[in-house]
Parts: C-alpha cells; structure tokens; sequence
C-alpha cells in the first residue's frame, strides 16, 4: 500500500501532539515535581575580605531552608566553595528564604538570609536566566590576640602590641638562661614600666638576683609579687626557702 506525502506529514504532526500531550499529562500527575521545576532558583555572589576587597578562596558556602519555608518534599540544605575569585553559584533550588552561611578559616562567620523566587531571585532565575548583582559577602577577619594588627586602645594592653610585648619577654627569658642575669634584669624592669599591672614579672626579677647570690633585693622583689596571685604562692615559696637557707631575715 502506498503513502501519499500529504498522509506522512499528518501522521508526524499527529506524532508530535501525542507527544507533547503526553508529556503535559505527566507533569499534571505529579503537580508537586511540576510546580517545584517552576520554582526553582540560583544563588550567585562573591566572597572578600573586608576593606581590601580581595577576594576569598576556599570559603564554605552552605544554604538551608528554614523547616517554616519547606513545602511539599523537605529540601536538602546544600553546599559549595568559592573558587579562587571568591566566587560561587549554587543552582537549582527551590523559592524560599535562604538561610546562607559563609565560613572560613581565619575570618568570622557570615550569615544572611537571601530570597530565591521564580520571578524574582538574588541573582539568576532558572527559566530565563536573567542574572541581576551577584550578592557580595564582606568577610571580616578573626581578632588573633597574639598577632593583632593594630594595638587595643583601652585596657591593661592599651596602646600595646600583644605580639612586640611577647618578643620582650622572650628576649628577657633568653637573657636569663644564657646567664647574663643583669640584662634579664633590666628587660624585666622595662615591661613592668610599660606594663605595671604584670606583676609575676617581680617573680622573675627575684630569680634573676636569687642567681646573683644578691638574696636581699631577690626578697624584695618577691615581695612585691601579690600575695592573691598564682605567682604570689610562688614567691611565698621562694621566701622560705631564703630563710630556711638563712640567706634573709
């Protein structure tokens, strides 16, 4: 039997409406999966440092979706991380307000809750892929008391750096073992004027004399050590063993 050519094209077209009929009574059977593909979204952005704007590498990015924003099957809170532009993209997720989290080492914790909508997103809707500003997250990086980067204004440490002071010590500490109890001596004293309220270091000036076989100023120097602190049982302890020796009265 013999098809005419007008008869071929019917059919296909014929074909093609089964088709897509078909696949349109497939969505309205499963109106959920349907309405979720509709409505699902992008969040795109940026990650840098505070101030200088570089950018942040290696940031976690995570997004929840809060249990009040969940509707029909529950969403899996998803993750990513910045590339080394501190970019990312996270794709495919469904409308709601985003709970968005940005964590990295040395920096404190971000969070900021961003609005995913079929029709108006942060950054990308799926369907039309018309991207609006990418959302920026300003990273401010964790205070590390012993490497501060400026000195505090107020406190024990007012006008001081944590870190200068730290070298002092140590400098005066390496004084003391290597036997030079004088310069040790003098390092000391140069803290406690910089810094009066650290008294343990009238402990150290005890021991540095103490080396010396200079047993009264070791006892005055103990002595000024305060009674209500750790290092105050310390140089209670090393009183009485000056006097037990009978080196001071």
């Amino acid at each position: 039997m013999a098809f005419t050519e007008e008869f071929v094209m019917n059919l296909s077209r014929l074909f093609r409406r089964v088709s897509v009929a078909a696949a349109i009574l497939s969505m309205i059977g499963a109106p959920e999966v349907f309405a979720q593909a509709l409505a699902t979204g992008r969040i795109q952005g940026r990650v840098f440092t505070d101030g200088t704007r570089d950018p942040v590498g290696g940031a976690l990015v995570r997004a929840v979706l809060p249990p009040g924003q969940q509707r029909g099957r529950p969403a899996e809170p998803v993750e990513t991380v910045t590339d080394d532009n501190g970019r990312f993209a996270i794709n495919w997720i469904r409308s709601g307000m985003w709970q968005v989290t940005v964590s990295v080492e040395g920096f404190n914790d971000l969070a900021r809750p961003i609005e995913v909508t079929q029709g108006r997103s942060n950054a990308c809707n799926s369907n039309q892929m018309r991207c609006r500003e990418p959302v920026e997250f300003s990273m401010t990086e964790r205070f590390n008391p012993l490497h501060p980067t400026e000195a505090p204004s107020v406190g024990v440490l007012a006008g001081i750096l944590a870190n200068d002071l730290q070298a002092k010590l140590d400098a005066a500490y390496d004084l003391f073992d290597s036997g030079d109890y004088d310069s040790a001596i003098a390092s000391y004293e140069a803290v406690l004027k910089q810094v009066p309220l650290l008294t343990s270091l009238h402990l150290q000036i005890g021991h540095a004399y103490r080396e010396k076989k200079d047993f009264e100023r070791a006892l005055l120097a103990y002595r000024a050590v305060p009674a209500h602190t750790t290092a105050g049982a310390e140089a209670e302890s090393a009183i009485q063993d000056l006097q037990t020796v009978g080196s001071v009265r």
